[in-house]
This record gives structure tokens, C-alpha cells and sequence, in this order.
């Protein structure tokens, strides 16, 4: 009787992996695969072209809000320049109101911003101050070089080589300053327009009587574009530095959590892998088959153990590296920032601290599972695994004698 039984179960089991092939090969005819049901249930609507649109585009409520909210200072400069007062006062300069209200940066949190907009105010100010004295060495070289009887207007050789000589020195300046200090990067380019401007402008002046309402004038323009960008960050949607803090921990959490999950799904993945289609995809692929769409979405080459379980798991470590470099940057603003709660600087830092100790363990399991695949590769364990897969449903592959034809069967027939 257990003898009996054993067979039914062999039987049993035999036709069952035949099932699971037939089925297998059913689905897979010229090289597509049927309509499935796994992936849209019958109850599940798709999606709408516009809800498409937005998902591919990637954006959301907070990133347009923000979006709004930078573009208002250049608007309201523009509205401004509109009136015939502002337009008279500022004469050609006006556009240069709405230049500073953009380099303002008003969608930055409220300790990035109050740092930024301190440095650019020093900024212009000395670019205000040096380039009044390049102007004063301009016009005493127009005087010094102007013949007796002759008008100080008209073009001037020496003044023209003073204002080149200015404007190239302070050029090579502003560049070093951006290359060592790179928190001076705005300024610096607010610094570089001022200059261009006052040295465009300066070889036209014959006297310091012109010299410095131009010069005050233009002074006016930045500091009003500033003064825009300031009003629009402090009452339209305001935001700190630690809620910024708050909310980018938050998504880092997720993501580490994401990150989990996506490698116990690229595990579970491995045990339903079916090595001879990712052989042809991979033959389709050298053959220049869809290759520009299969970089952009799979990174580049793939191994031989690739899912879409690793791809979306690459893709989850990619935002999340992102979230790190970009949390690293924000947290000292927020550590110096005034405001009211509970947490200190300190607890700042130390949260930082906890959140790196976990990021490093996470990280380095997709750097296992990176081993995991050149070890595939360099064995050639595609083959081995196509043995597995058909042994595991107690499935053996045979050439008879006599017909010279693979049988599957669950005992050998020859």
C-alpha cells in the first residue's frame, strides 16, 4: 500500500509540473506573454491620462507651491516697472529690480534665506563702495587726458583701459572667492552683475557729479529687488529651516523602510526567476534592441539575476542617497536657527547621528546583493538555476535512445 501511494504522488506530481510548463508555454507564445490577471484585477480601474501626466511628471503640491512662490518677486517687479513713478525713477535700471527679487531666493527656509540675504546686502554694498572709487579713477583719467580747450564727453582711450583694468580685477577676485568659499556663490554673482553694469556704464561719465546719482540709483534697484524677495518669504507661505528638517526626516525614514522592503522583495523574486526569457532579454539587449529605453530605466548593463524587484530597489536607493546629501546640507541651518519647541540643536544632532547609524547597515545589503550578482555573472549560474527551477517540481530532463528527443517526466523513461 505505501508503495502504491508513493506512486500516485510521483504521478501526481509529474503531471502537475507538466501542467505548470504547458502553462508556462502558453502564455509565452512568439515571444509574449498573455494577458494576466495578477497584475489588473478585475475591480481595479486604470488610472486617467491626466493622473498619468502628473505621475510621470513627478511633481507635487509642495514642489508647485513653491514653484508659485518663487516666481511672485519677478511679477510683482515687472507690475511695479508698470507705473510711470517707478519707471521714471529707475529709468533704464528697472530690470535689474526684477534680476535681484529672482537671486533673492525667497523659496529657501528662513535660516538659509536671513544668511543669504545678509551676504548679498554686504555684497552690493562693498561692490557699491568699490566701483564709486573705479569710477572716481575713470573720470580723473578722462580729466588728466582731455586736451585744454576740448569737451570731457566723447570716447577716451585711457578711461576705457581704466575701466577694463577694474573690471578684470574684480572679475579674478570674484571668481577665487566662489571657488574657495562657496556659501558665497549668490553674492558673488549679484556681485559680478554690479560690476558689469557700473563698468558699462562708467566710460560715459565725464564728471563725479553724474558719477554718483548713477551710482545710488543703482544701488536702489538691488536693494529693492531684495526687499521684494524678503516680503514675499516672510508673509507668503512662510517657511523654517526645521520644518524642512522635519519633513526630509520623515521621508528619509520611508525611504529606509522602502529599502527594506524592496530587498525582501527582490529576495522573494529570486525564487520564481525564470532564467531562459532573462537570457533572451538580455540577447535582445546586445542585439540594440530597446536599449536607449532599458538604460534609461535599468541603469545601464544588467546581470544575470536582474528583476524589476532590483530595479525598483536601485531606484529606492537613488532618492534615498539623494535625501541624505540634501539632509546633510540642511541640518546646520536648522541647528542654527531661531525658534520655538521642544527639540534643541543638540537633539537635532543627535537625531542626525541615529538616522547615519541606521543608513549605513541598509545600504550595505544592496552592496551584498551587488556581490550577489557579479558572483552570477563570472559563474554563469543562469544555467544552474534553469536546473533548479525545473527540479524543483520533481521534473527531469532526458534524451531517449531511440527518438533522440527531450521528455520531461517525473522518472526516467529511457
Amino acid at each position: 500500500m505505501a508503495d502504491r501511494r508513493d506512486a500516485q504522488q510521483s504521478s501526481q506530481s509529474a503531471s502537475s509540473g507538466e501542467d505548470d510548463s504547458v502553462g508556462k508555454a502558453a502564455q509565452t507564445t512568439n515571444g509574449t506573454e498573455a494577458p494576466s490577471q495578477q497584475h489588473q484585477p478585475d475591480g481595479q480601474k486604470q488610472p486617467s491620462k491626466l493622473k498619468q501626466l502628473w505621475a510621470k511628471i513627478g511633481l507635487d503640491v509642495g514642489t508647485v507651491v513653491i514653484m508659485v512662490k518663487g516666481s511672485l518677486p519677478p511679477i510683482i517687479a515687472l507690475s511695479m516697472y508698470q507705473a510711470d513713478a517707478v519707471a521714471q525713477h529707475y529709468s533704464t535700471l528697472g530690470y535689474l529690480v526684477a534680476i535681484a527679487s529672482i537671486l533673492g531666493f525667497c523659496i529657501m527656509p528662513r535660516g538659509k534665506f536671513i544668511q543669504t540675504m545678509v551676504l548679498n546686502i554686504l555684497a552690493v554694498c562693498f561692490a557699491a563702495a568699490l566701483n564709486l572709487l573705479a569710477l572716481y579713477c575713470v573720470t580723473q583719467a578722462r580729466l588728466h587726458t582731455t586736451p585744454r580747450g576740448q569737451t570731457l564727453g566723447g570716447y577716451n582711450s585711457s578711461a576705457s583701459a581704466v575701466c577694463a583694468i577694474w573690471l578684470i580685477v574684480q572679475t579674478y577676485f570674484i571668481n577665487v572667492v566662489r571657488a574657495a568659499r562657496p556659501q558665497f556663490q549668490f553674492p558673488m554673482i549679484l556681485y559680478s552683475i554690479f560690476v558689469d553694469v557700473s563698468m558699462t556704464y562708467g566710460v560715459e561719465f565725464t564728471t563725479m557729479a553724474v558719477c554718483v546719482p548713477f551710482m545710488k540709483k543703482l544701488l536702489e534697484a538691488f536693494l529693492t529687488g531684495f526687499a521684494l524677495a524678503t516680503a514675499v518669504h516672510f508673509f507668503v507661505m512662510p517657511m523654517s529651516s526645521r520644518m524642512v528638517v522635519f519633513k526630509e526626516m520623515t521621508g528619509y525614514l520611508m525611504c529606509l523602510s522602502g529599502m527594506l522592503k524592496a530587498q525582501t522583495a527582490y529576495m522573494a523574486s529570486l525564487e520564481d526567476i525564470d532564467p531562459v526569457k532573462m537570457r533572451k532579454e538580455r540577447e535582445a539587449a546586445a542585439d540594440g534592441e530597446g536599449t536607449k529605453k532599458k538604460a534609461k530605466k535599468g541603469g545601464g548593463a544588467q546581470g544575470p539575476l536582474t528583476t524589476p524587484a532590483l530595479l525598483k530597489m536601485k531606484e529606492m536607493l537613488g532618492k534615498t542617497m539623494e535625501l541624505h546629501t540634501k539632509l546633510h546640507g540642511d541640518i546646520t541651518p536648522a541647528k542654527r536657527e531661531f525658534a520655538f519647541g521642544k527639540l534643541e540643536s543638540h537633539d537635532l544632532t543627535e537625531l542626525w547621528k541615529l538616522l547615519r547609524m541606521i543608513f549605513l547597515p541598509i545600504t550595505g545589503l544592496s552592496a551584498s546583493i551587488d556581490l550577489l550578482n557579479r558572483a552570477a555573472d563570472e559563474n554563469h549560474w543562469v544555467g544552474i538555476m534553469a536546473a533548479i527551477l525545473l527540479s524543483r517540481n520533481n521534473v527531469l530532463i532526458c534524451v531517449c535512445s531511440e527518438s533522440s528527443t527531450p521528455v520531461l517526466s517525473a522518472t526516467s523513461p529511457c
